[in-house]
């Protein structure tokens, strides 16, 4: 007997608990703002986007013939402005500052070999560099204070995860790990 009320009373309450969610999620969608999607480039050459913190910009790289530029859009206006020319030079790991006045980037000089972290305003301007072998796009603490990567060791086969100060200094290994 305790058990078939037991069962009687889970299944109640599972009962009341999906009628309850599908009623809220119901009202959730009515009153949910229609999305917009607009394109922001249509020249088929932009790859490896980066959206600014506050969403008022969009970076991108544009690879043209064996070349890399740094493209800035400013989504209301749709203003493009090139932060760096061309260059035989892979460029990845777009990341904003947290305020979004600077964007930091991943450069591998062609053939990839190093990759090299560096500042630009984000309306252009000199790149400053920050640190040398970063593997991977950054990210910030909350406080932007610091950031994090990861930088891989072929000739021991190890991958770690390393913090340092916004301006590259005091790096620090959190973690390592071997292959595979």
């Amino acid at each position: 007997g305790w058990a078939l009320t037991m069962s009687v009373m889970v299944l109640v309450s599972l009962v009341a608990g999906g009628i309850w969610l599908t009623r809220n999620y119901a009202d959730a969608l009515a009153t949910a703002a229609p999305v917009q999607i607009t394109k922001l480039t249509s020249s088929g050459r932009a790859i490896t986007p980066a959206i600014s913190p506050d969403g008022k910009y969009v970076t991108y790289v544009a690879d043209e013939l064996g070349k890399q530029s740094l493209w800035i859009r400013q989504t209301e206006t749709l203003s493009t402005v090139q932060i760096l020319p061309p260059a035989e030079v892979s460029f990845q790991g777009l990341t904003f500052s947290p305020d979004g006045n600077y964007l930091y980037y991943v450069a591998y000089k062609m053939p990839k070999h190093l990759g090299v972290l560096y500042r630009v305003p984000i309306l252009g301007g000199t790149s400053q560099k920050i640190l040398e072998d970063v593997d991977t796009a950054i990210t910030f603490s909350p406080d932007g204070q610091r950031f994090a990567f990861v930088r891989q060791y072929p000739g021991s086969m190890e991958t770690a995860v390393i913090v340092a100060q916004s301006d590259g200094h005091n790096e620090q290994t959190l973690a390592t790990r071997k292959a595979p």
